[in-house]
Parts: C-alpha cells; sequence; structure tokens
C-alpha cells in the first residue's frame, strides 16, 4: 500500500558553439518535409494521442494484448476496464476485488487475465466473456505483481509478504512458496520459460530458476526499493526500476550491469521493452515517462501529459504505440518513433555535413557526444549570443537548404513555450541578413538544451523568404 511505499525549475542554457561537442539531437528528415508547410513531430516534445478517461481514482496497472487489440486497466477502486486501444472505447468493466488493483498480466495467447490486488488475491479471469475463472487464495498480504508463464500454465505472484507463489492454473493449487527476506515489490517470467526474476523492497533482485525455483543470481541492484523489472524480448536484457529514481540494465543470464539510466526527478515505478527491445520506457513519480537507448543507454526523449504521478507503461507488441496508467486517473496513449538511426559526432561543424544525408527509412537520427558531461562544461545563457554560435548557425543552414535556428524553453515538468523567431534581434533575423537576396525555402528549427544533456533540432515550419 502506499501508506507502506512512503516516499523547479531546470536551468536551461541555450548554447551552440562551433568548438562544443553536440549534446543530443533528433532530426527529422529534411527531404520529407514540404517547403511550404508545416510540421510538429518532434522527440522530445511528444504528447499523446488519445486519453483515456473511466476510472474514479488512480490507475495502478495497464496490460495490452499480443495482438494489440485490447488494452486492460487496474485501478486503485478495484476494477478492472477492458479497452478497444484502436479505438479507445471502453468495452467493459470488471468488479471482482475488494480493494486495489496493483498488477495485470495477459496470457500471450489473449484468451487469460490475471490479476493481482491489495485484497491479498488473485483472480484468473477469462478475457474474451470477461468471466472470473479461478480465484487463488494464500497470500498474507497485498499481492504487488503477476506474471503468468508463456505456455499459460503456471501464475507467479509476488506480495507484501516477502513470498513469490507459483500456482497451477488449472487446479488453482499452489506449485511453490518461495520466501523472501523482504517484500516483492515486481516480478516477471522470461519470454523462454525458464527464469523467474524478482524486485524486492530491500533493492535487491533474484533471478531464479522457474522450473525448480532454485536461485541462480542474486544482485545487490538498488540502494532502495525496486519498483519495477522487465525482461526484453529476446530475454536477454533486463531492466529495474527503482525508488532511487534509477533504471538499470543488466544481463540477465550473467548479472553483469550494462547501464545505469539516471534522469528521473523521484523514484521509477515503471519499466518496459519495446517490441524490438531497442527502447525503454520509464514511468516515474515525477509525473514523465522517458525512453531510452538500450544498447547505450541515452535519453531519447521525455514524454509530458500526466499531471501525477506515473504508475505503469507498457508497450504494444504490434506496434510503437506506448500506454500509461497514472495517479491523475487517466490511461494515455502515446506514438513512438520506431526508426532511429545513431550517429556519435565530436563537432557540430562534422553535424553539419551529415544532416542531409539520411536515408528515406529513417525517421530520426540521434547525435549523441563523445564527452558525455557537455552540460556541466558549457553554461552560457542563449541570449549569450557570440560570433561562434552564429558562425554554427550559418553552416547548418548551408549544410541543410537553409536551416534557420529558433528555440523553445522547455521546464522540469515538461512543459515548454516558444519564443518565435521572427522576433526583434533573434537568430532568424540575423542569418537572414547573411543569405543571398533570392527566393529561397527556408526552414525553421526549434532547439531545445537541457539539464540531462538533449540538444533537439527538429523542422518546425518552412516557408518563402525574399530578404
Amino acid at each position: 500500500m502506499l501508506l507502506k511505499q512512503t516516499y523547479w525549475k531546470i536551468f536551461l542554457g541555450f548554447v551552440i558553439t562551433t568548438t562544443a561537442a553536440v549534446v543530443g539531437l533528433s532530426w527529422w528528415n529534411l527531404s520529407s518535409v514540404p517547403k511550404t508547410s508545416s510540421t510538429s513531430k518532434s522527440l522530445l516534445t511528444t504528447r499523446p494521442i488519445r486519453t483515456l478517461k473511466a476510472h474514479s481514482v488512480w490507475v495502478y496497472a495497464v496490460a495490452i494484448s499480443q495482438d494489440g487489440k485490447t488494452l486492460v486497466s487496474g485501478s486503485y477502486d478495484g476494477t478492472l476496464k477492458i479497452w478497444n486501444l484502436q479505438t479507445g472505447k471502453l468495452l467493459d468493466t470488471i468488479d471482482g476485488h475488494s480493494d486495489a488493483v496493483e498488477s495485470l498480466a495477459i496470457s500471450s495467447d489473449g484468451r487469460m487475465l490475471v490479476s493481482g490486488s491489495w485484497d491479498n488475491e488473485v483472480k484468473l479471469w477469462n478475457l474474451q466473456t470477461r468471466k472470473l475463472i479461478r480465484t487463488f487464495s494464500g497470500h498474507l498480504d497485498d499481492v504487488e505483481s503477476v506474471a503468468i508463464s508463456p505456455d499459460g500454465k503456471q501464475i507467479a505472484s509476488g506480495s507484501w509478504d516477502k513470498t513469490i507463489k507459483l500456482w497451477n492454473v488449472k487446479t488453482g493449487e499452489v506449485i511453490r512458496t518461495i520466501k523472501q527476506q523482504d517484500a516483492v515489490r515486481t516480478l516477471v517470467i522470461s519470454p523462454n520459460g525458464q527464469l523467474l526474476v524478482s524486485g524486492n523492497e530491500d533493492g535487491k533482485i533474484m533471478i531464479w530458476d522457474f522450473k525448480t525455483g532454485k536461485l541462480r543470481t542474486p544482485l545487490a541492484a538498488h540502494d532502495q526499493a525496486v519498483w519495477s523489472i522487465a525482461l526484453s524480448p529476446d530475454g536477454k536484457t533486463l531492466a529495474s526500476g527503482s525508488y532511487d529514481r534509477t533504471i538499470k540494465l543488466w544481463n540477465s543470464q550473467t548479472g553483469e550491469l550494462l547501464h545505469t539510466l539516471s534522469g528521473h526527478d523521484n523514484g521509477v515505478w515503471s519499466v518496459g521493452f519495446s517490441p524490438d527491445g531497442k527502447q525503454i520506457a520509464s514511468g516515474s513519480y515525477d509525473r514523465t515517462i522517458k525512453l531510452w537507448n538500450v544498447q547505450t543507454g541515452q535519453l531519447l526523449n521525455t514524454l509530458v501529459g500526466h499531471n501525477k504521478a506515473v504508475w505503469s507503461v507498457a508497450f504494444n507488441p504490434q506496434n510503437h504505440t506506448l500506454a500509461s496508467g497514472s495517479a491523475d486517473k487517466t490511461i494515455k496513449i502515446w506514438q513512438v518513433p520506431s526508426k532511429t538511426d545513431i550517429v556519435t559526432l565530436p563537432s557540430a561543424v562534422e553535424l553539419a555535413a551529415v544532416l542531409t544525408k539520411q536515408p528515406e527509412s529513417t525517421d530520426s537520427t540521434l547525435f549523441y557526444p563523445l564527452n558525455q558531461k557537455v552540460y556541466n562544461q558549457v553554461n552560457q545563457a542563449w541570449e549569450q549570443r557570440g560570433r561562434s554560435q552564429e558562425n554554427l548557425v550559418y553552416r547548418l543552414g548551408a549544410a541543410s537548404d537553409g536551416a534557420i535556428l529558433g528555440y523553445q524553453l522547455v521546464n522540469s515538468n515538461g512543459g515548454y513555450s516558444t519564443e518565435e523567431t521572427t522576433k526583434k534581434n533573434d537568430l532568424l533575423s540575423r542569418l537572414v541578413k547573411r543569405r543571398p537576396a533570392t527566393r529561397e525555402a527556408i526552414v525553421h528549427f526549434r532547439v531545445v538544451f537541457t539539464k540531462q544533456g538533449i540538444l533537439q533540432v527538429s523542422p518546425w515550419q518552412g516557408y518563402n523568404t525574399t530578404n
């Protein structure tokens, strides 16, 4: 329960120099931007494409069926709600638990739904008929997490009573009880059915042999409670989210720590892998969702839209949409870019040379610095527009057929305000004065430089000028 789970501004320096490393950049291919139309495509400022409202209180859990058609949400109000994910229509409401529903799992064939509740019970439902199949009783405290095996024959449940229980789906009997030293906050079964991984209140992660129940790898993973864990589609990479505000990526076979992802301003409640295993989404008490590159550990995007804690995130197995459940009583659906090229460049000069050379099949290109601490080294304000900045603006413009740099302020909560590039004395007017007096297509660019070390440049608007 939450009673047991006790628990501004970011300074934005907008600065561009020819000698500074480019901190990070998401760029939408100019060849796809009409010269006289506008576009709002952007990684950093992605907004939800749909908001689902029906729960009267917090949405603790969301799960999506393997075919990508059905979404299920579980709430503090004790209900389960079934949604058509394609239309956003509420299909049904299931009452059955007497307390908050904190965890959900859907079988791989989409026929069964498992729910875990603060009423100490695990329930199995027919997802097609919405009828209760069986109730599994035996835990002595809140059921914090549930999972169902790939073959649909077993259910795993983790509880505040410091135990993991494995249940026979057909008979309802307990197959095995695994005792822990602290409350079990989260668990997952590997895609091949060989591993069971649990995350505990004491910050430890335990990797078990699912068939025998024997401990294979104990990990002293986090300084504080592990609230969420997830396995990549191939089962090779383990992600853990913690109250210590970090996400950690592990080799699930060896227990080797691969990356520590920092950026959230509060505890991380939920983590989930994209269908291709290349991205991780993390939902936090700081009200944001962050997207990360699994291979590099780099922050790709911050999704903003919820106004309270994000309890749960889940990718659609069939596409790059993401669902999130929040304490603001809503479920939000997000579109996540699927095709991303990643390039490491030491300087903006080299960046300018490659801007127009990306394949049309690529949605975006992310540029990361060789120096990971650029933000700490570069602390000039945007208003300090030196000659070096103007030179870089000109180079970028020349390299990408007239790119104009504008800017956008983003605060720590993800809200943003845009400064128009037509204002007096801004970079647009400076660059236009440098250009030949001929009609040429010009594309505005937003520039965002955040504390997390992300520089975003994305097409904003195309138009013609005679100046």
